[in-house]
């Protein structure tokens, strides 16, 4: 097959040259501002407990991360009530000084520097400070603390095992005895070993042993009532080690079964739900269920080898108790998923194990008793940087002298057609030898391209033996196509982001003009361009709410819309009644001045047909919309009520409303909502909105609509350095891509209507030489 290419010339743009000036401005803010008690003192209390006050610039560490990662950690951070943070939000964290004792701290808050001062000018020692509570809303003032560690041991504690049925594991009497229904179990107190295990009716033909059970340890730990109510935790660390001896030899001899195998992370620590003992005999007490999350949020162990020993950070629960009842932890067994290994365990030594330094403890750092006041946090200064521009643009289309292929104007072709060449080929008469030299060659072959009767070269157009199966309809400023079609009709379009450079979307059986996608990710990505008047407009422009872009909630990549309660934001598109593929050219020419009476070209008009259409759909057609969505407040239910996107149709008799509706479980805090839009053939405009309905912001993310017979498939960019970190699928699912420091792919995770699985993970060392 031959295929060959009628290319067309295509202008992809003017370079100007702006110059700008910049101008720093510095505005002084007093200490004592009430933003430092509303905002920054849970935030820096949260950096002090944690370590964090010298995260360097090199982290290249989000306010809005920050702020996440305090609030996680149980430190309420109210940043839309401050300036500081609110306006700085999508910027950077990072320290200035480095020394851990002196007489002041600095650090950047975006474009704000705040300080920790020492109030007699001696050295104070920054991580060890415990705040005051604010005097008057106004200040924050800090005092010198003593460090104190303990260890904790388990004093208490139990394996509970049920077992329904067991061909290979469980014989012992001890597991079943009278044990027929689910909610009996059998507790052991005495066991050396802690475990979490799961396993549902695993029975097939290839492997027939009915195994299903659930085996769970509850423990606790002594000494914690001990620690002071207004103690600051510093850190808190469950150390756990594993059970030597395996799971259930001869049949499992490992005490874990890792991350990489399982696909997920096979076990996680939680907060029993109901006071117990290990003198309890009602066993509905020693049941799983109810409220699991009202600490730490379910944390999973993640597990890399198969007698790993774990250290888990349990400051949140630590902190938990000093204020309410100590009802221990429990290691409890994540549900397998069935399309991959059918159980999960792991196994610890419980602390009746015979070696006492391989027993469970709990590693605690805190704060004793404060001395008198000795440092202040305020805001020293914060600074705003204004763009002024100088109006000095060059153009080099109106330059005296210009090289048309410097700069672009000439020498742009891409292909317009694409033909192949159908006929027929020489072969050898039946029976007689294979020349494979000769024979295969193409009989009588017609060139596509022939000289005219002028005897240049033009295409010689042969329906019999050159087809055309591809036709490029549409490319952008960058020379990227935009969108093609073959020889049925059939569309196919792509989306350009990052400054036209970068795919966002790809769909087939659509008009570029019909679909649109926005993950919210490169609207800080532009740059400053002098040629405003012909810039390139967006396919879904949501840049009137680029202030409400925020990095604390997001679906893939960095950024999601916030929309506060009671708000809304949305954009609308005309509805066009067909496809327009023909633009207008004007080609104007003059007599040249060189006196020759000769002809020469005076200049090219196009009307506003040539330029890119944006988002407009076709009427007359149905259209199919989806988008992520999370509210900001937690929701233990199957969907969300407080947030809506509705699409309107205009049309001369009426407005059409669709309203979209959940399509899948809530998956970590975000669901997917759903419409199919019918668009009459007499609708003038369509208009999206995001709605939040309820008491509570809510986030919106990935939203995407095209033609209902048509595939999308669009792709999330890291804005820093255009790493690839997410791709959504037919259905909107996402797949994420994680790198290392070096930017090496080492995860890929999937996202499903059970959650978001691990479906590949990869790790690589180089050795090192003795």
């Amino acid at each position: 097959m031959l295929v060959i290419y009628k290319i067309g010339k295509v202008v992809t743009g003017v370079l100007f040259l702006s110059l700008l000036s910049i101008k720093l401005v510095a505005q002084t803010m007093p200490g004592a501002t009430s933003c430092t008690c509303n905002c920054l003192k849970p935030l820096f209390d949260y950096l002090i407990a944690s370590h964090r006050l010298f995260t360097p610039a090199t982290d290249n560490m989000l306010v809005s991360s920050l702020v996440q990662d305090a609030t996680d950690a149980g430190y309420t951070v109210d940043y839309t009530s401050c300036a500081v943070l609110n306006d700085n939000i999508n910027k950077t964290f990072y320290a200035v000084t480095t020394e851990q004792t002196a007489a002041i701290y600095k650090a950047r808050i975006g474009d704000c520097v705040v300080s920790l001062k020492s109030l007699n000018g001696n050295p104070v020692t920054f991580d060890q400070l415990a705040s005051d509570a604010c005097s008057n809303g106004t200040k924050v003032t800090y005092r010198a603390a003593d460090l104190i560690r303990v260890s904790l041991p388990v004093t208490e504690g139990m394996t509970l095992y049920n077992v329904i049925a067991s061909n290979k594991l469980f014989t012992d009497p001890f597991y079943t005895t009278s044990n027929t229904e689910s909610s009996q179990i059998v507790k052991d107190t005495l066991s050396q070993k802690m475990v979490a295990a799961l396993q549902n009716n695993y029975d097939t033909a290839t492997e027939p042993n009915l195994e299903q059970y659930q085996v769970y340890s509850f423990f606790r730990f002594a000494g914690v009532s001990g620690i002071p109510a207004n103690a600051t935790i510093k850190t808190a660390y469950l150390m756990l080690y594993a059970y030597p001896e395996g799971f259930m030899p001869p049949v499992y001899t490992k005490a874990h079964i890792t991350s990489a195998e399982e696909m997920e992370d096979p076990v996680k620590i939680v907060m029993p739900p109901r006071q117990w003992s290990n003198s309890t005999t009602d066993f509905g007490t020693l049941q799983l269920g109810g409220d699991w999350g009202a600490v730490n949020g379910r944390p999973e162990i993640h597990i890399d080898s198969s007698f790993e020993n774990i250290s888990f950070d349990i400051h949140n629960y630590i902190q938990y108790w000093q204020t309410n009842e100590n009802k221990g932890l429990a290691l409890v067994a994540m549900a397998p998923s069935w399309n991959k290994t059918p159980f999960s365990y792991a196994t610890f030594c419980s602390h009746k194990y015979p070696d006492a330094a391989k027993r469970p403890r709990v590693d605690i750092t805190y704060t004793g008793s404060a001395s008198s006041i000795v440092a202040e946090l305020q805001v020293d200064s914060c600074y705003a940087c204004t763009s002024v521009s100088s109006g000095i643009c060059y153009s080099a289309i109106t330059d005296t002298s210009v090289n048309p292929y410097l700069y672009g104007l000439a020498g742009n072709w891409r292909p317009s057609k694409a033909y192949t060449y159908y006929g027929a080929r020489t072969s050898a008469a039946f029976g007689q030898h294979t020349d494979i030299r000769r024979d295969g060659a193409t009989s009588n072959f017609l060139y596509f391209w022939g000289p005219d009767n002028f005897g240049k070269l033009s295409p010689q157009y042969n329906d019999a033996v050159w087809v055309w199966n591809s036709e490029s309809t549409l490319f952008n400023r960058k020379g990227f196509e935009l969108e093609n079609k073959d020889p049925l009709g059939r569309y196919n379009a792509g989306l350009y982001g990052y400054d036209h450079t970068l795919p966002i979307a790809v769909i087939q059986n659509s008009h570029y003009r019909e679909s649109a996608f926005d993950g919210f990710e490169d609207y800080f990505f532009e740059p400053n361009l002098c040629d405003t008047t012909c810039s390139g407009d967006r396919n879904f422009d949501f840049s009137l709410y680029k202030a409400k872009l925020d990095t604390i909630q997001k679906h893939t990549g960095k950024y999601s819309l916030r929309v506060e309660s009671g708000s809304s934001a949305g954009i609308s598109a005309p509805l066009v009644s067909g496809e327009n593929d023909v633009f207008g050219l004007t080609v104007n020419t003059a007599v040249s001045d060189c006196g020759d009476g000769s002809q020469v070209l005076k200049s090219v008009r196009l009307n506003a047909d040539a330029l890119l259409p944006v988002f407009s759909p076709i009427s007359g057609k149905q259209a199919l919309l989806s988008a992520w969505v999370k509210e900001a407040q937690e929701c233990h239910c199957m969907s969300y009520t407080g947030s809506q996107v509705s699409i309107v149709v205009e049309t001369p008799g009426g407005n059409q409303v669709f309203i979209a509706k959940p399509a899948g479980n809530i998956i970590e805090g975000w669901q997917r909502v759903e419409q199919v839009v019918d668009i009459p053939t007499s609708a003038t405009r369509i208009s999206i909105n995001l709605q939040s309905t309820g008491n509570t912001a809510v986030y919106f993310d990935d939203v995407r609509i095209h033609p209902y017979n048509a595939n999308m498939k669009s792709f999330v960019y890291n804005p820093v350095n255009l790493r690839l970190v997410a791709e959504l699928d037919e259905n909107n699912y996402a797949t994420f891509y994680e790198y290392d420091d070096d930017g090496t792919l080492i995860r890929l995770k999937k996202e499903t209507e059970r959650g978001i699985k691990t479906i590949k993970e990869t790790r690589s060392a180089m050795l090192k030489e003795q």
